[in-house]
């Protein structure tokens, strides 16, 4: 096999021909007078090395990130005076109020009143209390619950009426 020679562009840029890389040989060729034990050798160094930069570097990236000067925590924002939400044109057919983590809350959905209390139970939710009620969006459909027996206890009556004066226009 003829030894090929690098035109000037190639030696330049360090480019290897085919030849050189041995692309053209079998791989038996390419062992050929090669010191196995040695070359595996050299390749657990080289490895040890790799292993060895990268615990450096993460041990100088976790020294960078705890010697950063650390901020002050930011001061609480006030809360903002509540207004009013627009409740959408959304409508629904089941609605009624349940009670989670101690608060009661007003509830809409437009499955049956027991596959939506089923669901809330899953949650945790207690005294769940769940109707069908005539298709309308919220807003309606809370001055509905106000005129129901079902809701007529205090804490009911306050969470429908809390709920009509955060969200009425």
């Amino acid at each position: 096999m003829a030894t090929a020679t690098k035109t000037q562009d190639q030696q330049d840029t360090n480019i290897a021909t085919e030849e050189e890389l041995g692309m053209n040989k079998t791989d038996a060729q390419l062992l050929e007078g090669i010191d196995k034990d040695k070359a595996l050798e050299l390749a657990r160094g080289a490895v040890s090395k790799f292993q060895k930069v990268e615990e450096d570097s993460n041990t100088k990236s976790k020294a960078k990130k705890s010697t950063k000067a650390k901020a002050e925590p930011k001061a609480k924002k006030e809360p903002k005076p509540a207004a009013k939400k627009p409740v959408g044109d959304k409508t629904y057919t089941t609605a009624g109020v349940s009670t989670v983590k101690g608060t009661m809350k007003i509830r809409f959905a437009n499955n049956s009143p027991e596959a939506r209390g089923k669901i809330l139970e899953r949650a945790e939710h207690t005294d769940i209390r769940l109707v069908e009620v005539q298709e309308g969006t919220k807003l309606e459909i809370a001055q509905q619950l106000l005129t129901m027996d079902e809701f007529k206890d205090a804490e009911a009556q306050a969470t429908i009426q809390e709920f009509l004066e955060k969200h009425e226009a």
